[in-house]
């Protein structure tokens, strides 16, 4: 399954892939990563798609659910595994000053980071009784946000290496571990938010 936004009329689309055929997969992906201002949006099945993302869905665990609920009729029987590519921490690596892109890019970075945090507690509060299995979060920076657009073999590569060095160590942890350590992290992040404010 994916998600985009329809451009004309702003309507959440989610895409059922076991409602397409083969032949639209493609289409039907490269729809829900038409990023604003960086990649046009794609006509799909009468649509001009775009990115969920850019509209402020970081994830759409609620579809997910909802399909497996057409297969199963209780949702204990769930699993749910997620993976982050924000870093458990999200601080800049350096020190060195900015240009006005990259100031811009790293707010909205922040921003796209703890919209997610809070989008995965609060699913997790609103549906206690699935199984969250792993939650893979990066240990750094995969890009920086202004690199994400840099398609080189060095920086996937990179992405790959560190995908598979955070999952094994999540695997490690054992099933709901990463669940609990995040729940209780994000807990102490709100609570020492709340101080401030």
């Amino acid at each position: 399954m994916t998600a985009a936004v329809d451009v004309e009329t702003a309507e959440f689309v989610v895409t059922d892939f076991d409602d397409l055929d083969p032949s639209e997969y493609t289409t039907g992906i490269v729809s829900s990563a038409s990023v604003p201002f960086v990649f046009p949006f794609t006509e799909f099945r009468g649509r001009y798609l775009m990115d969920a993302l850019s509209c402020g869905w970081n994830v759409n665990m609620l579809s997910a659910i909802n399909k497996c609920m057409t297969i199963v009729d209780d949702p204990t029987k769930i699993i749910v595994d997620i993976i982050v590519m924000y870093p458990e921490t999200n601080q800049p690596e350096d020190n060195r000053n900015y240009t006005t892109l990259e100031n811009y890019l790293r707010k909205q970075d922040i921003r796209g980071y703890y919209t997610l945090l809070s989008d995965i507690s609060a699913f997790i509060k609103a549906h206690p009784d699935i199984q969250y299995r792993y939650l893979v979060q990066a240990s750094e920076t995969p890009l920086p946000p202004w690199d994400l657009l840099s398609f080189t073999p060095e920086l996937a590569e990179k992405g790959i290496e560190l995908g598979k060095k955070d999952a094994k160590a999540t695997v490690e942890m054992g099933e709901g571990e990463s669940f609990k350590r995040f729940e209780h992290d994000f807990d102490k992040l709100s609570k020492d938010r709340l101080k401030v404010e």
